[in-house]
């Protein structure tokens, strides 16, 4: 397999990192994946979108390698479209992640492989809209189905920043994804587990890939590989840890250094 720099792989987180402001991944970083893909280095997207949102990236830069999507909790074959992983999460698991929303007035959003669910409409689920390209479902009575793989407690940052310490306690999988949003998935299947699950399918080392986050459901993940990039807007626990920090995400910042570093660009 052809590296640059020791690099087979570049894994990529999509909104803060790879996506800007507007939560689109530009024509511009599209062509930099599809140069890293015909230089025989693999692309991997890593992310807590729906999984057609993020096969939607794959499939517009022409990428060969499995897509995790959900936080961890999909792998997707790009190809032939076939579930690689698909963990859902356990029905008593859901109702206890509900029950705390409740407890803190926050709003539950559950993600199967192909839907979006809530019990109502907000500017929370407009943004979550907004980032995977697909409306909700709203459920008020919380018809809730049995194949769900993400829950997220999702509400204002005040809020989410009084909970979050005693939620983690009781969830320790519970993690911020960002300054609004928490999410859990079911147990050992992580953005982590499923890049090394897909690192192992394609051939290619931790130490080898190189991978780009800014949030704390990064962190596990990066922690994992041979070489981290943060971009500027990057939570503290990402920069604390990463080889290389970069520009803004909304200046496609990570793409330029990619295009830089590893294509000559």
């Amino acid at each position: 397999m052809s590296t640059s720099n020791g690099i087979a792989a570049v894994a990529l987180d999509i909104d803060g990192t790879l996506a800007r402001d507007d939560h689109q991944v530009s024509p511009y970083a599209i062509g930099v994946l599809k140069d890293l893909e015909a230089a025989g280095i693999r692309p991997i997207v890593v992310t807590g979108r729906l999984e057609t949102s993020a096969l939607a990236t794959a499939d517009a830069a022409g990428l060969s390698a499995p897509v995790v999507s959900g936080g961890g909790a999909i792998v997707t074959d790009p190809a032939t479209r076939e579930h690689l992983v698909h963990a859902a999460m356990d029905p008593a698991l859901i109702a206890r992640l509900i029950e705390v929303a409740d407890r803190f007035d926050l709003q539950p959003v559950l993600h199967t492989a192909a839907h979006i669910l809530t019990d109502r409409a907000s500017r929370h689920t407009d943004l979550i809209e907004r980032l995977n390209q697909w409306t909700p479902e709203v459920l008020p009575d919380r018809a809730w189905p049995g194949d769900v793989v993400k829950v997220m407690l999702v509400g204002e940052q005040p809020d989410v920043d009084a909970m979050q310490a005693e939620a983690a306690a009781e969830f320790p999988r519970l993690k911020r994804s960002s300054t609004e949003f928490l999410e859990a998935n079911a147990p050992g299947f992580t953005k982590w587990e499923s890049l090394r699950f897909t690192l192992e399918r394609i051939g290619v080392a931790p130490d080898a890939t190189i991978g780009a986050g800014d949030g704390e459901t990064d962190v596990e993940w990066l922690s994992n590989v041979g070489q981290v990039i943060a971009p500027a807007n990057s939570e503290p626990s990402v920069l604390a840890i990463a080889h290389h920090r970069v520009g803004h995400h909304r200046d496609d910042a990570v793409a330029r250094f990619l295009d830089e570093h590893l294509l000559g660009g």
